[in-house]
């Protein structure tokens, strides 16, 4: 019995983390387009803390796995779009357009290095956000047909317009790359821009 409490509670408590994340984002961050006017995530919102944490998980998920596949740099920065997200199997499945980027040290500088924009299935398990799968379409030909098997036919279209928000993520990469500049007592002058 005592284990069903926990599992219901850990479930709802899931679930209102979870609610704060998205709903939020969807209605503020396309403002100029409705794009998002009539998708409505399984979840609502109730707090922006937990919408925060899960926002941290994410990006802190992305780049491991960017890492361990080959992406260079010594410190990397990460923001995304999430479309929406759903639940099945005890997995979180999270479909988003993620924008990375790695920078370099250079005696005390960093360079700016390599970046990376595509749409994104992200796959978690749904009690403790662990990691369990990172897909993407990959270039190519086939990109399409990829997307469509990766994303929800509600989440596709906003999916296959991606580039679109590159320069959104690109500019919030940079924010958070100047205030990690900021922390460390430097400034602007301490990047190195090709």
């Amino acid at each position: 019995m005592e284990k069903i409490i926990k599992y219901l509670f850990t479930c709802a408590l899931m679930i209102f983390s979870l609610t704060g994340l998205f709903g939020c984002n969807y209605l503020n961050q396309d403002k100029d387009t409705n794009s998002n006017k009539n998708i409505k995530d399984e979840y609502s919102i109730k707090s922006e803390q937990s919408k925060k944490d899960l926002d941290k998980i994410i990006s802190s998920r992305i780049i491991e796995y960017s890492k361990s596949s080959g992406l260079s740099g010594d410190v990397f920065f990460e923001s995304h779009r999430v479309y929406g997200m759903k639940t099945k199997e005890n997995k979180l499945y999270i479909y988003l357009t993620s924008f990375i980027e790695g920078f370099t040290f250079v005696g005390d500088k960093l360079k700016i290095g390599s970046s990376y924009c595509f749409p994104v299935r992200l796959i978690l398990n749904s009690d403790d956000y662990k990691f369990i799968n990172y897909s993407e379409p990959g270039g190519g030909m086939d990109f399409d047909e990829k997307l469509k098997e990766l994303f929800p036919e509600k989440y596709y279209e906003m999916a296959k317009k991606y580039n679109e928000d590159h320069y959104k993520l690109l500019t919030k990469n940079r924010n958070k790359l100047m205030e990690w500049l900021k922390s460390k007592g430097k400034d602007k002058d301490s990047l190195i821009v090709d």
